[in-house]
């Protein structure tokens, strides 16, 4: 599981928590704002719901999901099945 936010700092694009169930640690990661230009940003899916608002209902283990966005072959080799992502917020952007 995972929680991104953005943030208002001219250098820091965001933060970012992953936890998951079976070591139970979660770790925390500091996106710089170059992140952003980056292709590896504009091929994740989280560009389409962060960028676009998109709701994303993937399954990792599926082909054609692996030939949208990579990550999802490295995801589906870690075991996971299912991957949402859902943009959250007040529709405000700043």
């Amino acid at each position: 599981m995972s929680l991104h936010i953005r943030t208002l700092h001219p250098q820091v694009a965001g933060f970012g928590w992953f936890w998951r169930s079976d070591d139970g640690i979660t770790d925390e990661i500091k996106v710089d704002r170059a992140v952003l230009l980056s292709d590896v940003y504009r091929l994740n899916p989280l560009f389409r719901v962060l960028e676009h608002g998109e709701l994303l209902d993937l399954r990792p283990m599926e082909a054609a999901v692996q030939e949208r966005f990579a990550i999802m072959k490295e995801l589906a080799e870690e075991g996971i099945t299912h991957y949402i992502a859902a943009p959250m917020g007040s529709g405000e952007r700043y």
